[in-house]
């Protein structure tokens, strides 16, 4: 019987940093395969790869049946909507990286909805990861760009607005 994932579920994959097979949270899918996931070890994102094990156990099986053609991987069809996806977390994750290395290694700061953040300020959200504020929307609202997507996080919470001129 088939796996059934689904997204925020736990899957096995091959780690690209930790270099293992890993337990990891499945991020995004398309058509009912994980296409993006988190390691649970390192908390690392990337495209979701079999695990190790399951392709040479597979990889094994077929090599002792007869014919060169059982021996040769078959080519992965990756529909368009998958190609769009891995496109947008691979642009998401680019921008960050891009940021980050702009940002410097000032000090980062740990995420509070009480504290007053300013452009270009690195932020330590314990869901979210490490983020730089791109923008402030208003005077309680920042764009915050993080590793996977780009949020909208509040700020002063409960400080009144400035006076209006």
């Amino acid at each position: 019987m088939a796996e059934q994932y689904k997204t925020g579920g736990d899957c096995d994959a091959w780690c690209t940093k930790c270099k293992m097979d890993l337990a990891h949270t499945i991020v995004a899918m398309v058509a009912g395969k994980p296409v993006q996931v988190k390691c649970n070890t390192c908390h690392s994102f990337h495209k979701y790869r079999a695990p190790q094990a399951t392709k040479t156990a597979r990889g094994s099986s077929s090599r002792s049946s007869s014919g060169s053609a059982a021996s040769k991987p078959r080519a992965a069809s990756t529909t368009r909507a998958e190609k769009l996806v891995i496109a947008a977390a691979d642009d998401a994750r680019r921008r960050w990286n891009e940021a980050m290395s702009s940002a410097g290694s000032g000090p980062q700061r740990p995420y509070d909805v009480r504290e007053v953040y300013a452009e270009g300020d690195v932020v330590t959200h314990p869901t979210f990861g490490t983020g730089i504020v791109l923008e402030l929307v208003s005077h309680n609202r920042m764009r915050t760009l993080f590793a996977n997507a780009e949020r909208v996080l509040i700020m002063a919470h409960g400080a009144r607005p400035p006076e209006q001129v």
